[in-house]
């Protein structure tokens, strides 16, 4: 019987991305390196109208953590985020209320209103298509009182470009945007 589960998270959202199980020395401390060398491949984003997104994270932006099993973790991961208290918890309800794509750079505002954030906020991002043949990958952390953070890019092509953020407590933010 499987008493013990891996949950895969990023080191700064504390987002969980994908789960496993397995059988021999469920105690142990495991890497993603080790359970996943080649990355966390996330699969079947869904925006509107019905586009499908996968994207594949480093190891290296990856934790893991050991806990008791639970089906519900080993069926939607997604759903779940590291507490404090370093145990799954349901995601927050509120999402990123903006996150645009230009050309030079990625915007993310987590607030409505570009109401400064009242508690440290770490910002993930992974951007692919376009002309990209490797995914750019940013971290921030927005500091407490400030609104919204900033990554400058090398100037991107024209092209249709998807972009996963994630941001500690709020949902994840799914984009498909056409730059011109």
């Amino acid at each position: 019987m499987i008493d013990k589960i891996s949950l895969f998270h990023l080191k700064d959202t504390k987002h969980v991305i994908g789960a496993v199980t397995h059988t021999a020395d469920p105690d142990r401390k495991a890497s993603a390196a080790t359970l996943a060398p080649g990355g966390v491949l996330i699969r079947d984003f869904v925006t509107m109208p019905g586009t499908v997104f996968t994207f594949l994270v480093p190891p290296d932006e990856v934790d893991v953590i050991s806990v008791d099993f639970d089906e519900e973790l080993l069926l939607q991961p997604r759903r779940f985020v590291i507490g404090e208290d370093k145990k799954p918890a349901p995601q927050p309800t509120s999402a990123i209320n903006t996150a645009t794509l230009t050309a030079t750079k990625i915007t993310i505002t987590p607030n409505a209103g570009a109401v400064p954030v009242t508690e440290d906020t770490f910002v993930w991002v992974q951007v692919s298509g376009g002309s990209l043949t490797t995914p750019i990958i940013k971290s921030i952390k927005i500091e407490k009182g400030s609104a919204t953070a900033e990554f400058p890019l090398t100037r991107l092509t024209a092209g249709t470009y998807q972009m996963l953020a994630l941001a500690t407590g709020r949902l994840p933010r799914l984009e498909d945007q056409i730059l011109t």
